[in-house]
């Protein structure tokens, strides 16, 4: 780590509960109330569900509550086919997925960035499922979903924007134009998503032999699928594209999963069906890393995400009580930037002495309101339980 970036550290690891609009001179500083405890789930809850889709998070919790008998292998299936269609955009079978997986005291982790192929996302759903020794065919898990997610889904906030700002080129694409457009309008919040028959493309999608991905230790407890000591030397990966991504995972007692797909998607029909078509490439690499023995922790989102797990590791993230892993979510975050040397800021949630620190260095500072999306899967008093990110919009739905 640099001279200027332990001092900024120092400086902004003095403390995060005010927070101050810098463009008003005569502003108070408030209190900040709201943190991702409000999003817990505090009882003994076997049963999590998180997403940016409060309606997929229900029927899919109804789906576990109905078919306890179910393996863990089905659920995985249905979960990952459910979401896709809620998305099908950023969870298109041409996107990147990368899941975390836990079963009794074993955690592993896969991606499709290990394997070429042509529809990343179900090549890998298809190959899970055969890892975790699933005795049904494909034929009878998609028999079984058509099934038992017979409802049609609805359009959730962030899909109806993605809709709007690409509705020029949707027009373009007859079988989209005809699936997303109302006349001149995309589908709005709260109508029903189309749906078309995609079985021919999770059947193209090939098997790959998963192993588990390689991990690189960082500071003894850390593992990480990124070289986090590349921070150090400021080795900022402050790529200007920036990979759209949707983070869901589902929790039942002693087993879980996590996920994140991306990519960029393509404004055109995958195979004529309702999914988007997607750039999948490995620049695009969701880092995340097992922080202790009970955490792992997703960042999927900005010019350099791993950085923000890098800055977890130097608050003491690892191996902290679960309330204070909580606490440090909520920190506020700073990311640097080359090319020039610049930060970026999350301003409203710091103190005012911390701004005023910061302004003091000299470096140029860009006032974010919100930096990165980290998730974590960790274990509480109450058992395992997932931290959201409050900048974010998931939803946790519990039982």
């Amino acid at each position: 780590m640099t001279k200027i970036q332990l001092t900024l550290f120092s400086l902004l690891f003095s403390g995060c509960s005010l927070f101050v609009q810098l463009d008003s001179p005569n502003a108070k500083v408030t209190q900040k109330n709201k943190t991702s405890l409000e999003h817990q789930c505090f009882t003994q809850n076997k049963i999590q569900v998180i997403s940016e889709h409060s309606d997929v998070n229900k029927t899919f919790k109804r789906y576990l509550e109905s078919y306890p008998k179910h393996s863990f292998a089905q659920k995985v299936f249905h979960f990952l086919s459910i979401f896709s269609d809620a998305r099908p955009d950023l969870n298109s079978p041409a996107s990147n997925l990368t899941v975390l997986i836990k079963q009794g005291a074993e955690f592993n982790s896969y991606s499709s960035y290990s394997h070429q192929t042509e529809l990343p996302y179900q090549s890998l759903q298809k190959s899970l499922i055969k890892s975790l020794n699933s005795k049904l065919k494909i034929n009878h898990l998609l028999s079984s979903h058509k099934s038992i997610f017979s409802k049609p889904i609805k359009v959730e906030k962030t899909l109806h924007l993605f809709l709007n700002a690409n509705r020029k080129e949707i027009v373009k694409d007859q079988t989209l134009s005809k699936l997303y457009m109302r006349g001149s309008e995309v589908l709005n919040i709260g109508e029903f998503l189309p749906k078309t028959d995609s079985t021919s493309l999770i059947k193209k999608a090939p098997f790959v032999e998963l192993e588990n991905l390689k991990l690189t230790a960082y500071n003894n407890d850390i593992k990480c699928n990124i070289n986090m000591s590349k921070y150090q030397s400021s080795a900022f990966d402050s790529t200007k594209v920036i990979a759209q991504s949707s983070v869901f995972g589902f929790i039942i007692g002693d087993s879980s999963i996590l996920a994140v797909s991306s990519g960029v998607p393509t404004i055109k029909s995958l195979g004529r069906t309702h999914f988007f078509q997607s750039t999948p490439s490995p620049q695009f690499l969701t880092p995340f890393c097992q922080m202790d023995p009970s955490t792992w922790t997703i960042s999927s989102f900005g010019r350099d995400p791993g950085q923000h797990l890098y800055h977890l590791a130097q608050y003491g993230f690892s191996n902290a009580p679960f309330i204070k892993k909580v606490q440090i979510h909520d920190f506020s975050r700073y990311l640097f930037l080359n090319n020039p040397l610049r930060l970026l800021f999350e301003v409203d949630r710091s103190s005012k002495k911390q701004v005023e620190n910061v302004l003091a260095t000299g470096v140029p500072i860009y006032y974010e309101e919100k930096l990165g999306n980290i998730i974590s899967l960790s274990k509480s008093s109450k058992g395992l339980t997932f931290i959201p990110d409050n900048r974010s919009k998931h939803f946790i739905e519990c039982k």
